[in-house]
């Protein structure tokens, strides 16, 4: 691996355009993998080779330097050897933050909460459903219809299918024989639905699997959440089963990736793959309980182990397994924790240390909780409303845009909220603020015919959107401030 360096987001002094060798933002390197011959029952164990060229080089260096060098045995290589986790790229917090106790591991998971001791007994990835634009809607009604009429498109083409299909036998010409079968036209196909269909699997469509799910953050939308509709769903049937599930259970989402920074956003809705922080940044969720498959048996996620841990670690028993959650909650919100182990939380999930104030955390991530998962209930923040009189009043949203001063949002042509403390832009979400990404999502976007594909606005509440803007501004200021004055983490 010849690490060409550039990555401009880890380090902010260097440019794109004069120290990338491509010009880009993310880093460059030069991979050469040696696949040697297959011997049965052969094992080997790959030798890592490496070497990175200066930080602060420009392109032009770093051309000269593969000229010079012509090819792999002009380079001073550098023989690594992987840890335990596999990472042969290290840090100098490594060992410290492998001490704290992971929110969840893959085979804590997989065997029940036995094995590894965790915060969370099992987790979930949030949905993937490679058709977001068939499942997903602002309004829940014009959802409905979309999937009732996919339903019909799809059991005309399983109709086909039994009629017509005459798949092969052999299991590796049968994927080609199923894309060249299947129309494109009206059903939008996947592998696990070209699956379904070999399997004649019908769809069926029921109003009741209508649920609210948060798209992206502080984006609530109307999504569709059956089996034959989304690919991956997730284990969320488990952590909301019912109404009642949905008003007492909590989740963690935190994101797991190299792409954004570190998120980490509590909910009570079903999140979408890429919820906390867009696109590349996959989402994984903790929740607080899990529930059977009709939702009148609820099992605690967090492991009586883990709670006896933090019981003996405080000499405490007054602690509950709700404030392990929110102290979590505030420990990952922390500014000393997310600098300090930023590059192991691009890396694996958070782990969680023993602090000191253990009930000042939890009470401030109870609070931010109540704060995140309830933001469409949270008192707007009092705007200035500027209304241009020589237009008729409107509440209805198009587009908007933040003004460049980042003071006030250009909302549509009758109104401007203006007087947005500066505070705002400080909570961000991977690359944008929390009034970013309201922006962003709440927006009329049309298909390529010209037709509406979604639209925000609420008939029912046309003042919807103004005031959640409000709201996600009183929002981004009180968890500025709740995270300003965490107690100190007492790191090594």
């Amino acid at each position: 691996v010849l690490d060409l360096g550039g990555n401009v987001r880890k380090h902010p002094t260097l440019s794109g355009t004069t120290h990338n060798v491509f010009g880009i933002q993310v880093g460059v390197s030069i991979n050469l993998f040696i696949r040697l011959p297959r011997k049965k029952g052969a094992r080997r164990k790959a030798k890592i080779r490496y070497h990175a060229v200066p930080v602060p080089w420009t392109k032009g260096e770093k051309y000269g330097f593969l000229d010079k060098k012509k090819s792999i045995e002009g380079v001073k290589w550098e023989l690594m050897e992987p840890n335990r986790r596999h990472d042969w790229l290290t840090n100098d917090n490594d060992e410290e933050f492998g001490k704290f106790t992971p929110l969840g591991s893959k085979d804590t998971k997989q065997n029940g909460g036995s094995g590894l001791p965790t915060i969370f007994r099992t987790y979930s990835l949030g949905v993937s459903t490679n058709r977001d634009s068939v499942v997903y809607d602002f309004n829940a009604e014009t959802l409905a219809k979309r999937c009732e009429q996919f339903a019909d498109d799809y059991n005309a083409e399983l109709d086909r299918w039994k009629k017509k299909a005459k798949p092969p036998k052999d299991p590796k010409k049968l994927a080609q024989y199923v894309d060249d079968f299947v129309s494109y036209e009206r059903v939008k196909w996947s592998e696990t639905l070209k699956k379904r269909l070999v399997e004649q699997s019908e769809a069926e469509f029921s109003p009741d699997r209508i649920l609210e799910s948060l798209y992206r953050p502080f984006t609530t939308m109307a999504h569709y959440y059956a089996p034959m509709f989304v690919d991956r769903g997730g284990s969320f049937s488990e952590f909301f089963p019912t109404n009642q599930a949905r008003k007492e259970n909590s989740i963690i989402c935190v994101n797991l990736t190299v792409e954004r920074p570190f998120v980490a956003l509590a909910t009570n809705k079903i999140p979408n793959l890429v919820a906390t922080a867009g696109f590349g940044s996959a989402t994984y969720c903790f929740p607080l309980y899990t529930y059977n498959a009709d939702g009148k048996e609820r099992r605690d996620n967090i492991p009586r182990s883990t709670l006896d841990s933090f019981v003996i670690h405080y000499d405490d028993a007054s602690i509950t397994r709700a404030d392990i959650f929110h102290y979590a909650y505030a420990v990952l919100h922390h500014r000393e924790y997310r600098t300090r182990y930023a590059e192991n939380l691009k890396r694996e999930l958070p782990r969680i240390p023993f602090a000191p104030d253990f009930h000042a955390l939890a009470n401030a991530g109870k609070k931010l909780t109540e704060l995140h998962t309830g933001y469409e209930r949270v008192k707007p923040w009092k705007l200035q409303r500027i209304e241009r009189r020589d237009t008729p009043l409107d509440w209805r949203v198009v587009t908007m845009k933040l003004t460049k001063e980042g003071d006030a949002v250009l909302y549509n042509d009758h109104f401007t909220f203006a007087g947005i403390p500066p505070e705002t832009h400080e909570y961000r979400l991977g690359n944008r603020s929390a009034l970013d990404w309201i922006i962003d999502q709440y927006r009329v976007t049309r298909d390529a015919a010209g037709n509406f594909a979604s639209d925000p606005n609420r008939e029912d509440d046309e003042e919807y959107i103004a005031n959640l803007l409000a709201r996600i501004v009183t929002v981004s200021v009180e968890t500025v401030r709740l995270v300003k004055f965490l107690p100190a983490l007492g790191l090594p």
